[in-house]
């Protein structure tokens, strides 16, 4: 199944020359010429980085298309309340997805299942082992960062989700 292109980090130029409706060799120069992308080491074949292409087709003056599809960030949510984790949805809107888990065991389930691209623990919630949870970021367990703090009220929660918010922005910005 292929990836959507709103998805793919690293373009080939059959991928950018159907996204762009041109012919595979037009991109192809635009590489060797213009400096998109770059050429693999021994080989024909040419890979374009999503954000060189984007900024390319900006530059261009040339739509973006499927590139400009809504890209869901994914936040795990460590140790939050049902009501907080419906403050986290209602603030940040439908460009997020926020999946909460109550237990140490469920966070490790979770993010080897739904590759959060940032992971959120409340450590007021008293149901979690904060030593394994330690012990999983100290080993790299967590393949994204990791936010935490003691998150109870209000205004806590608002801080909090506009940090997400800013770390996911800045993290699109590249």
């Amino acid at each position: 199944m292929r990836q959507p292109p709103a998805l793919k980090t690293v373009f080939t130029t059959g991928d950018v020359a159907q996204l762009c409706h041109v012919t595979p060799r037009t991109v192809a120069k635009w590489v060797d010429r213009q400096g998109l992308g770059y050429r693999i080491p021994g080989s024909q074949d040419r890979r374009i980085p999503r954000d060189q292409l984007i900024r390319f087709l900006r530059e261009h003056h040339m739509p973006l298309g499927e590139l400009e599809w809504p890209v869901v960030h994914k936040v795990l949510l460590i140790g939050f309340s049902p009501a907080q984790v419906v403050f986290f949805q209602e603030y940040c809107g439908p460009d997020f997805q926020f999946v909460p888990v109550r237990s140490t065991f469920e966070a490790g389930l979770r993010v080897v299942e739904c590759r959060p691209d940032r992971i959120v623990w409340n450590r007021r919630n008293v149901l979690l082992d904060e030593r394994k949870i330690e012990a999983l970021v100290q080993a790299g367990r967590f393949p994204a960062p990791l936010m935490s703090g003691a998150y109870t009220d209000t205004a806590d929660l608002t801080l909090l989700v506009r940090d997400v918010k800013f770390m996911m922005s800045r993290r699109e910005a590249g």
